[in-house]
């Protein structure tokens, strides 16, 4: 049997640009956009 590499998509995430004033990053854009990912899996509706 082949093993299949294990992959993440937090890690892609890395690279997006965070807009936000440094005074108000209280939370890393990655997990905001994992979170946010979960979320919309989930049907979350607000």
């Amino acid at each position: 049997m082949r093993e299949v590499p294990v992959t993440t998509i937090l890690p892609r995430f890395g690279a997006v640009p965070n807009p936000r004033v440094n005074r108000q990053k209280r939370h890393l854009v990655v997990d905001i956009t994992a979170i946010g990912i979960c979320a919309v899996l989930c049907s979350a509706d607000g």
